[in-house]
């Protein structure tokens, strides 16, 4: 191996790329040299090159989609042996966060990106962490490996972690790009249904059909939302994904939610994010798929594995359903107690003995309401050991009147 490697160098102040002759790295007692076998090149590539997506070094490597052979290992890592076949990660935690001294990498809170924050791999050789390689099979060629550090495990990551796509549940995907390619296919091994594509460009649509897209819409002619919900019989999406990174596509993503919906932001944009205000906010917020992160980039559900729902999010109407349910077993209740009245509702006025003290009481049970008093008898009471109940008015909080129960009041009446 000679001292000297090819590489393609970006300087910022004059936004030139040129290949030039630089010194191989070294690797330290933690680091690995790859021989570079292939690399990819991705669109933010393309945005640091024209300036859309500037990077902080003032000349850099490009280059974060990359697959090659382990030339040289450092003293201190462990499991790499030269001659291996690996795929590289498209970046690496800083190991200097709070979330990576507790060993949460994946949760890094200044991710550094292959190509941005240091040399990428655009270049013959590479130094990297041992722990962002991931070994790759002999009959995989290198230049389909190398995609999987990003173009691939992006949106995987971006459906089945952040946006927890399940069987059976419908997406829609904006941008059927680099990354929109593999996302429809990616939607199709999860078994979500339908899959619907939106890209203005017609190639895009028909490339999205082909991997398996339900449908495909072009958001330049199509009424979106609207065709989204016709899709999907009214309900809307489950899942929205933009892949662009632009505040007019998500806002049409989240526009095309349906209740519960979730919308992930996955393409890269230097704009404030802005999504769509409306009366009723559907998810507590858009969670956002970041850049390229570690090989292992599995779903980790906050912590429960094999729960159905990341931990913290709220479902809007929960509490609304829970309050219905609540009166229908209160309903229920009554209705073993006495006889039902008008519109299914419990007769007030009957008696019967109290589980808990054993008095006559008008009907009534411990849990709550039992339905809206009938014309000319008493409110019913929530019984209290002793006999002492609290009534249920439906009305202003100073009409609730505080009554007791008592055998000596009668059938259907509360002593004063």
């Amino acid at each position: 191996m000679t001292d000297t490697m090819r590489a393609a160098r970006f300087d910022a102040a004059t936004r030139q790329l040129s290949v030039q002759d630089v010194p191989v790295p070294e690797p330290g007692p933690n680091d690995v040299l790859v021989r570079v076998m292939a690399c990819g090149i991705c669109l933010s590539d393309v945005h640091l090159i024209d300036g859309s997506l500037p990077g902080p070094l003032p000349v850099v490597t490009p280059g974060h989609e990359s697959a090659g052979v382990v030339e040289r290992v450092g003293e201190l890592v462990p499991g790499w042996q030269v001659g291996d076949r690996v795929l590289l990660a498209g970046g690496k935690p800083c190991l200097r966060c709070d979330a990576c001294v507790r060993g949460r990498y994946e949760e890094c809170l200044a991710f550094e990106i292959m190509g941005f924050n240091y040399d990428g791999a655009w270049a013959q050789y590479v130094v990297v962490p041992g722990q962002v390689l991931t070994s790759i099979p002999d009959d995989l060629p290198f230049e389909q490996a190398c995609i999987l550090a990003d173009a691939v495990s992006t949106p995987y990551a971006a459906l089945t972690s952040r946006a927890d796509l399940r069987p059976g549940e419908s997406v829609g995907l904006w941008g059927i790009g680099g990354l929109g390619v593999h996302a429809v296919q990616v939607a199709r091994m999860v078994g979500a249904t339908p899959i619907i594509a939106v890209d203005p460009l017609a190639g895009a649509r028909e490339r999205a059909l082909a991997l398996g897209a339900d449908a495909a819409l072009d958001p330049t002619t199509d009424d979106v939302p609207a065709r989204v919900r016709e899709l999907t019989g009214g309900r809307g999406l489950d899942v929205a994904v933009d892949l662009v990174g632009a505040n007019a596509v998500l806002a049409q993503a989240v526009a095309s939610l349906g209740r519960f919906g979730r919308a992930v932001m996955v393409g890269l944009s230097l704009d404030d994010v802005r999504a769509r205000p409306g009366p009723v906010l559907r998810h507590p917020q858009p969670v956002a798929a970041g850049p390229p992160g570690l090989p292992e980039e599995a779903p980790r559900r906050a912590g429960r594995p094999g729960a159905h729902r990341p931990a913290g999010r709220v479902r809007l109407g929960q509490r609304r359903d829970a309050a219905r349910g609540g009166r229908r077993r209160r309903r229920a209740a009554a209705e073993q107690a006495g006889q039902p009245g008008a519109a299914g509702r419990p007769a007030l006025g009957l008696t019967r003995p109290c589980a808990r003290t054993r008095d006559e009481a008008p009907v009534h049970v411990h849990r709550g309401l039992v339905g809206r008093p009938t014309a000319g008898a008493a409110p019913p009471v929530r019984c209290r050991p002793g006999g002492a109940g609290r009534s249920w008015w439906p009305g202003p909080r100073s009409s609730r009147a505080t009554a007791r129960s008592s055998p000596a009041a009668g059938p259907g009446r509360t002593a004063p």
